[in-house]
């Protein structure tokens, strides 16, 4: 990758986690203001190994690195419970293995007082307003999972070319639970490049089989 390619990188990184940090902490506030009452945890149980749980196995001819294996954290406060799980991905016929090409970053919160549902939506639909002269987002609603999920794709300006660097980020809330769930992939690697569709289809596809493990 050029050095064009790693400035596009390190701004499209830059500027994507900047924007899914906001968006984390109003899902981890559930907005500016209480509810009157809990919003209810729709089932959703803490887990300390996130990790465990997530099904790496959506992303399809990806595996995790074998020296830099998934990493959980988690908090638990009287009001507000987290999760969150990182991995690295490199192709499954990786022949050189060197360098990881897709980051994976998943967040779960069960809010126990405040009720994210007002500003959950509003939270992912503010990307479309987040434009710079390298890229804009387009956010699309995914039906039929949760009470309501958005998938947002970092798309570069025309002339702008991104050098095979895909984002997506997708947010999903059912009751007081919000889960999100950010790919970047470099197209690095030896691998084919990952096109936005096929990152959000296997975002969609893991976040469905995590998700119900959650509930179990």
């Amino acid at each position: 990758m050029g050095g064009r390619g790693r400035g596009w990188l390190w701004a499209l990184v830059g500027a994507g986690a900047a924007s899914a940090v906001w968006a984390g902490a109003v899902f981890a506030t559930g907005g500016f203001g209480d509810a009157d009452g809990g919003p209810g945890q729709a089932g959703y149980r803490y887990t300390a190994d996130l990790c465990a749980a997530t099904d790496l196995g959506a992303f399809t001819g990806f595996v995790a690195k074998d020296d830099a294996k998934p990493n959980a954290t988690g908090m638990r406060e009287p009001n507000l419970e987290t999760m969150g799980c990182s991995a690295q991905l490199e192709p499954r016929d990786s022949s050189n293995g060197a360098n990881p090409v897709a980051w994976i970053t998943e967040t779960v919160t069960l809010h126990k007082k405040t009720d994210p549902r007002d500003e959950f939506g509003a939270s992912l639909r503010s990307f479309k307003a987040q434009k710079t002269e390298q890229s804009h987002y387009t956010v699309d609603e995914v039906r039929g999972l949760g009470n309501e999920a958005y998938l947002v794709v970092q798309v570069p300006e025309p002339g702008k070319g991104s050098d095979g660097v895909v984002w997506v980020l997708l947010a999903v809330r059912e009751g007081g639970m919000t889960y999100q769930t950010t790919w970047v992939s470099t197209g690095a690697g030896g691998g084919p490049e990952t096109t936005p569709k096929q990152a959000g289809d296997m975002l969609v596809k893991s976040a469905r089989a995590t998700l119900a493990k959650l509930r179990s």
